[in-house]
């Protein structure tokens, strides 16, 4: 009998494209080159070089010193963005408590705070004003949708749970990969999915819940075998329990509303219609996701979300008892202050990292395993997936094809090296073109991670143990200066809003 196959599979990614539009330098970089010659030009004509060596220098200066990894010229934008927000005042928010919200909208800051809710029944349908109970007009619970009317999306967020991945065999492995990668290109193949994000948050428990189960239900076997059991159980607790971790896993699928605009028509028009849309929707998905052998808890209910974002915010709630924070218009930040590479919010400080790049040889599934189970760090990672349409994707790769045909061209005309980098990055351009034209849908994946601690010494201990962690596991991972209330908005909560 032929045995079946345990070997683990392996994967790849992409090399994130650095190519830049002319001769490997950036848009910004080229701009200040071309304005520095275009001074030093007019200074030779009319003869005043003296005055123009001072700005040609700041110019060349700015390509080429780089300020926080990367060339001072591109960080101008930000820095410029980050100095007018914070001379409108626009980095700090304090809750108005006389000013009651507007029915149906959330309590958040920044630009989520145009976001609204609305509760469905039990089955999805139904929709309309959420009353702040948390319940629907099913009688009981039912599922929350948050519409971004700046986006156009509708998004659903789902509770789900799995078995240890890293504990199964290679074949088993295998079928969980392929059925995961089988929900995604179901998604986009709707045509109208904005984003689905996979949000694994990690929080330090003190392990009295293990402890105190084993105290009530543990066998204590006093016989000759037993017993070595059981003292062997009992070491094991009282050395890991106090560094456990309680993990939750959350699935936010978005709604395109523009993409599903003939199907919103067909539904009733308006927020009501696009309900009903992506209800139908999140039936399909639930099968799916069994499928890929993840059990659905449930979908969230306006309580359920209420608390997540609360708890996002204020990390003491995690230990107060549920139902605190159960309506969504009040389930936000008292207080936030964000600075230039952390953000301050209530009872934590928190610091949000961009993983700029993913591991760049063949790695297992599972490579991440490092990071998420990382002992004694509050975090969450967040992975955005956002479908490209076919035609847009086709057009996309073979502009990419072309620039890097053009690129190396023009580098060999000059006598430039040409760098091994371009040409992995080129590999990568074909391979996408193959996949394409062979019918595979085409994916975008941002990856986030925040961390949280309640002093801003601690976050950033923890944010270089992270870091450590990701590296281990083969990814870089940057600060995003002067960006972190948006990153954090977008990476803490399950709202399917990528960071833009």
């Amino acid at each position: 009998m032929a045995q079946m196959t345990t070997e683990v599979p392996m994967t790849r990614f992409g090399r994130r494209q650095t190519r830049g539009v002319l001769l490997g330098f950036s848009g910004p970089r080229v701009a200040a080159l071309g304005t520095a010659a275009v001074i030093l030009g007019l200074a030779l004509v009319s003869g005043v070089l003296a005055l123009a060596l001072v700005p040609v220098t700041v110019l060349v200066a700015a390509t080429f010193v780089r300020w926080q990894g990367r060339p001072v010229v591109e960080s101008v934008g930000v820095v410029t963005h980050w100095g007018a927000r914070r001379a409108l005042g626009q980095t700090t928010f304090r809750v108005r408590v006389e000013e009651p919200r507007p029915a149906g909208s959330m309590a958040l800051p920044g630009d989520a705070a145009a976001l609204r809710f609305l509760a469905t029944n039990s089955s999805g349908y139904g929709s309309g004003p959420a009353s702040g109970s948390g319940s629907g007009s099913g009688g009981g619970p039912g599922i929350v949708m948050v519409h971004d009317p700046h986006r156009q999306t509708l998004t659903a967020v789902a509770e789900v749970s799995y078995r240890a991945f890293v504990l199964l065999d290679g074949y088993a492995q295998q079928r969980r990969v392929s059925s995961w990668a089988r929900v995604q290109a179901a998604q986009a193949s709707l045509g109208r999915t904005s984003t689905i994000q996979v949000m694994e948050s990690v929080i330090p428990d003190p392990g009295r819940g293990v402890v105190g189960w084993w105290e009530t239900h543990g066998i204590k076997d006093t016989s000759w075998a037993g017993g070595w059991a059981s003292v062997q159980y009992a070491d094991l607790m009282e050395l890991y329990a106090p560094t456990s971790s309680t993990h939750r896993t959350l699935i936010a699928f978005g709604l395109d509303m523009r993409k599903a605009r003939a199907q919103i028509r067909r539904a009733g028009r308006g927020v009501a219609g696009a309900a009903k849309v992506l209800a139908t929707d999140i039936a399909q998905v639930e099968q799916a996701l069994r499928r890929a052998e993840l059990h659905v808890e449930g979908w969230l209910s306006e309580g359920e979300l209420a608390r997540v974002i609360r708890g996002a915010y204020d990390p003491v709630v995690d230990l107060e008892p549920a139902g605190a924070g159960a309506s969504l218009s009040v389930a936000g930040p008292v207080a936030v202050d964000e600075h230039w590479d952390h953000l301050v919010h209530d009872s934590g400080v928190s610091v949000v990292l961009w993983i700029s790049d993913w591991p760049r040889s063949e790695t297992i599934p599972n490579f991440m395993h490092q990071l998420i189970f990382e002992r004694g760090v509050r975090r969450t990672l967040s992975l955005f997936m956002r479908p490209v349409a076919q035609a847009n994707a086709v057009r996309e790769v073979r502009r990419e094809k072309t620039d890097y045909i053009a690129d190396r061209a023009q580098k060999q005309k000059m006598g430039q090296v040409l760098a091994e980098s371009d040409s992995d990055e080129y590999v990568d351009v074909v391979t996408r073109e193959r996949a394409l034209n062979a019918g595979h849908a085409d994916m975008r994946y941002t990856g986030l991670i925040t961390i949280t601690a309640a002093s801003l010494e601690e976050a950033r201990a923890a944010a270089d143990t992270v870091r450590r962690s990701a590296n281990a596991c083969g990814m870089e991972t940057e600060v995003l200066y002067g960006r972190q209330a948006q990153a954090f908005t977008a990476a803490a909560l399950p709202l399917a809003r990528p960071i833009t």
